[in-house]
């Protein structure tokens, strides 16, 4: 929804595409395999799995590297247009791709950083070249890319998007036990909406 108010529908027919195929590949991959865990102190997502000031700079690094890639192979994002809050997007996904990664205990500090980079600047590459090949297939549409001129409204909305993504990323919003139910209870669906009785499914 965000990629077509920024008028790059293109963009947003690829994540959708991409997203599909992710989604479908986690359902298909579900219980293919059981691992042993034990429980860790803090919360996933924390940053309690601390990856050090060197993986945390490559990590960093990767990021504005996966949104130079991004405005090197599309042009998007050399003008102030809806293109800049479209790359800015991208450095985002990057950038939690690769700290993801970062934070994979099975992995070596050495194969980290190098695979960290490498890894999430290839997915770059990967989502730039199907939102060609998606944007040649709709050429023929009245419409596949009109930037939208950017106003007030996109900056709010691109400041309140980070700071969301970093309190989530930091885990501070947990150190409020009132906010966390809160978020929580309202992350929840509607009651009305939830059944326990299986006769009602296909009504």
């Amino acid at each position: 929804i965000v990629q077509a108010g920024l008028g790059f529908f293109g963009a947003a027919v690829t994540h959708l595409l991409l997203h599909g195929f992710y989604k479908a590949y986690q359902f298909l991959s579900a219980g293919d395999a059981v691992e042993q865990t034990s429980p860790e102190s803090g919360h996933e997502g924390d940053g309690s799995r601390g990856v050090g000031v060197v993986g945390f700079l490559v990590t960093l690094l990767t990021g504005v590297a996966g949104g130079g890639v991004f405005v090197l192979l599309t042009g998007k994002g050399t003008k102030l247009d809806g293109g800049v809050v479209l790359t800015l997007l991208v450095v985002v996904v990057t950038l939690h791709a690769a700290w993801g990664f970062a934070r994979r205990p099975s992995l070596s500090p050495a194969a980290r950083y190098l695979a960290v980079p490498v890894v999430a600047v290839s997915g770059v590459v990967v989502y730039t070249g199907v939102y060609a090949a998606v944007t040649t297939v709709l050429g023929d549409l009245p419409v596949v890319t009109a930037p939208a001129e950017l106003r007030p409204v996109h900056l709010v909305v691109t400041a309140v998007f980070l700071l969301a993504y970093v309190a989530t990323e930091t885990g501070v919003y947990r150190r409020s036990s009132r906010l966390y139910v809160a978020l929580v209870n309202a992350g929840q669906p509607p009651a009305n909406t939830l059944t326990t009785t299986t006769e009602e499914y296909d009504e």
